[in-house]
């Protein structure tokens, strides 16, 4: 087998011949296509590397057969074609999101619940936060109350 690996693609024309029943080559394209051409038709006849290199310099063939292991020569893969944008949503179509069934949750609780208990639940910034839960009021029916305190301690409340 490295006896093969190292032969020019002439030299690889020289044993195909020499081992093929079917029509002579003339020429091998490459020689990774040579190499895997004769290694192909050396195991369609049953011979080994050996016996196949003795017939082509017309030598005596090996009495013992040397056993070799072939591996085959993969050809290189395709190029994938680029990946294509995704799709545009539908007018109707919705999106599962876990994120507001908490909210509303905490929203609904008695106590309400602070911006920073939101945040913490789904993971959005403040501003974020605040322009989801107005979207959430006009779309959802539900009116957001606030019980008037400043800043972080403010609660929010869905009634």
């Amino acid at each position: 087998m490295t006896q093969l690996n190292t032969m020019s693609a002439a030299q690889l024309v020289r044993v195909f011949n020499a081992v093929t029943t079917g029509t002579p080559a003339k020429k091998f394209e490459s020689q990774p296509r040579g190499l895997a051409r004769t290694l192909a038709e050396i195991e369609k006849a049953g011979l080994t590397v050996a016996q196949a290199l003795a017939r082509s310099t017309g030598q005596a063939e090996p009495v013992a057969p040397v056993v070799v292991v072939v591996a085959p020569v993969a050809a290189p893969a395709p190029a994938k074609a680029p990946a294509k944008a995704p799709a545009k949503a539908h007018a109707g179509w919705k999106r599962t999101n876990a994120t507001v069934p908490l909210m509303l949750e905490a929203l609904r609780r008695p106590q309400g619940a602070t911006l920073a208990e939101l945040t913490a639940v789904s993971g959005w910034e403040a501003p974020v936060e605040m322009r989801h839960l107005r979207k959430m009021e006009a779309k959802r029916g539900f009116k957001l109350a606030h019980d008037g305190a400043e800043g972080a301690a403010r609660r929010y409340r869905a009634t």
